[in-house]
């Protein structure tokens, strides 16, 4: 009986696959896959973000609130080796880096991905980030809705520019599902993978990625990740203190650039992952100690930022008497950007997984 019902399963599937690949049908079939894109990778960005809300929850939060603040330097190191652990002997193999996975898949690899990754980086980032890994989850989720894109189109059987295309949507299902910004989702899809777009295509990316942004709605409800009030108005006046911004933020980005490559270059002489934990651990747990801001993707530092509540960026330190001096404010967190590149280089050094572009907005803000 069993049998019987695999067989006519089989069957039916056949000839779906028939009916789809007729002309006329084609770009319906390909819209309606890329709507189911957006949903599978709006639900696995909100499983990440949620893996990372349980593991401080249930690990982290009781510690912090008994005011012992001085488990802020073990927490990063538990992470490390729960994460490294993880990946030698449950996973078997590294979860990838994201952006760099979904360029390869495409310009080398037919477009196939591994169906592990899929939820490996969903798995080994919640523990880095959770536990305090001084990174972001943006990365981890641009590889795994560009894995779930990838292995969707090849369960479909679909030709290889529609692959691409389905990772493409994936990648900006992810970005649209976690900042619920669709547009600006579909243009890192177009210029970070540099796809080969057609005006058909940005159908597809449109829909994924505004659909992905309706259910993140539905699972996370409608609160935006950074909420701000204008109080003033744009002036012309205003534009050199733009200018002197941007320039900072240039030299921003490229002293965070040659700090990772650096600290990636000594953490790669270290033999042993053993060593590379207990060393990237202690280190990032002294600076998490002294600089708790530095802890996991920041986001929450950034919010009292936007709100205004600058002295809450002195909240479970070592420095909270301080907080209402802005002088010692302002020197905190120059403290903290400088060792910020720092901190996310060790976590990445030591084998932690997870994210740069929230490193960067951390930094920026």
């Amino acid at each position: 009986m069993q049998s019987r019902i695999v067989q006519i399963s089989k069957s039916y599937f056949k000839a779906f696959l028939l009916w789809q690949a007729s002309k006329g049908r084609q770009k319906t079939y390909v819209i309606a896959l890329s709507i189911v894109v957006g949903f599978l990778c709006a639900m696995a960005a909100y499983l990440l973000k949620q893996g990372v809300h349980l593991v401080e929850q249930f690990f982290v939060d009781g510690i912090i609130s008994d005011n012992k603040q001085v488990l802020y330097f073990a927490l990063p190191l538990i992470g490390l080796a729960i994460t490294q652990l993880l990946i030698k002997y449950v996973l078997r193999e590294p979860p990838g880096h994201g952006v760099s996975d979904a360029l390869y898949s495409i310009s080398k690899g037919e477009g196939e991905i591994s169906s592990k990754k899929m939820y490996s980086s969903i798995l080994t980032s919640a523990f880095t980030v959770g536990f305090g890994g001084s990174c972001g989850l943006e990365g981890p989720a641009v590889g795994t809705s560009s894995a779930i894109g990838s292995n969707f189109a090849r369960f479909m059987r679909v030709n290889r520019k529609t692959r691409y295309l389905l990772i493409g949507c994936g990648a900006a299902a992810s970005l649209s599902a976690i900042f619920k910004a669709p547009i600006a989702a579909i243009v890192f899809a177009m210029e970070v993978l540099l796809l080969d777009i057609t005006t058909f295509s940005l159908i597809p990316l449109l829909l994924s990625s505004v659909s992905a942004a309706l259910f993140s709605r539905l699972f996370s409800g409608d609160g935006l990740m950074f909420e701000f009030t204008i109080h003033d108005d744009f002036t012309f006046s205003d534009m050199p203190y733009f200018i002197l911004l941007g320039f900072a933020a240039g030299f921003l980005s490229l002293y965070f650039t040659r700090v990772y490559n650096l600290v990636g270059r000594i953490f790669g002489k270290v033999q042993g992952w053993v060593p590379r934990v207990l060393i990237g651990g202690a280190l990032l747990g002294l600076l998490v100690y002294l600089f708790p801001p530095l802890y996991g993707e920041g986001f929450g530092t950034i919010r009292h930022l936007v709100g205004g509540n600058i002295e809450e960026v002195l909240a479970n330190s070592q420095f909270s008497e301080f907080k209402d001096s802005v002088w010692f404010i302002l020197g905190f967190l120059l403290l903290v950007v400088f060792f910020k590149a720092f901190a996310t280089a060790i976590t990445f050094g030591a084998g932690g997984v997870g994210g740069i572009f929230a490193p960067t907005l951390f930094m920026g803000s």
